[in-house]
């Protein structure tokens, strides 16, 4: 299928001790990849159930729970063609390890709606058309995001903003 970028990566220790990598493609999904022996060999690349642009993802465990917390832009095909790059942050949760993905939440928004999970296409290469006609004027970047826990709440940092949200946002 060629030769496709994969970077910016987010390493997380599974329960099992293997290492996990998630980083971002141009293949319009994030791409995971996993390690059993520290980190000096790396399985084959996989795409993941996670629509998203070329942008990079924030893959937390949530300490409350055991879970995995995924933070990224969740954008859909197309809305890369349309010019919407970065803008919406999401985030799911995985009770199994990153092998499958629920709790779908739009966190912020920049001139796309808020969405449970977006449709997924086949992985391929996806990027926004030469004209993308009239950008709302909303339009923005909502994207670099980090996150942190405190007791029963989430500390989500993008762009300059703060959101504190109850962790139980994340599960319903």
């Amino acid at each position: 299928g060629g030769m496709w970028p994969m970077d910016e990566p987010n390493v997380i220790e599974l329960k099992d001790g293997q290492i996990m990598m998630f980083a971002r493609t141009t293949l319009g999904r994030l791409y995971r990849t996993t390690s059993k022996d520290g980190g000096n060999r790396w399985s084959l690349p996989q795409s993941t159930e996670l629509a998203s642009s070329y942008s990079p993802c924030r893959l937390r465990r949530i300490p409350k729970t055991g879970d995995l917390i995924c933070v990224w832009n969740q954008i859909s095909a197309d809305e890369i063609r349309r010019g919407f790059r970065r803008g919406r942050l999401s985030a799911a949760i995985s009770k199994d390890d990153g092998k499958t993905w629920q709790s779908f939440k739009t966190i912020a928004t920049a001139g796309l709606p808020v969405v449970g999970r977006v449709e997924l296409e086949p992985p391929q290469m996806v990027r926004g058309r030469d004209d993308v006609g009239k950008l709302p004027d909303d339009y923005g970047n909502v994207d670099y995001a980090n996150l942190a826990f405190h007791e029963d709440t989430a500390l989500v940092n993008f762009r300059g903003k703060l959101l504190i949200l109850p962790l139980q946002w994340f599960y319903q």
